[in-house]
């Protein structure tokens, strides 16, 4: 089962392709998403996916405080959204 794991502070230049080529070393890496809202602007932070937890904590714990683009990275385990209801369109 694969872990996910919050990126914060992302400059928001920073696309799926770019977020994935700066985790892509990371042992466990399957795949990176930068959020954008409906229009396609960045909200400045992404998750990125591991195949084991233990590989997720690794990697938060390397990248946290990492800079990337004049930015100073906040990574951790993502946490499942809870209680929250899904917008309607």
């Amino acid at each position: 089962m694969s872990t996910r794991v919050f990126v914060g502070n992302l400059d928001y230049s920073v696309s799926d392709q770019y977020l994935a080529a700066v985790f892509r070393g990371c042992e466990g890496f399957e795949s990176a998403h930068a959020i954008n809202n409906r229009t396609g602007r960045a909200f400045g932070f992404g998750y990125v996916d591991f195949e084991s937890r233990i590989l997720a904590e690794k990697a938060a714990a390397a990248f946290d405080g990492f800079s990337l683009l004049g930015r100073r990275l906040r990574v951790r385990l993502a946490r499942r959204r809870s209680g929250r209801r899904r917008r309607s369109a």
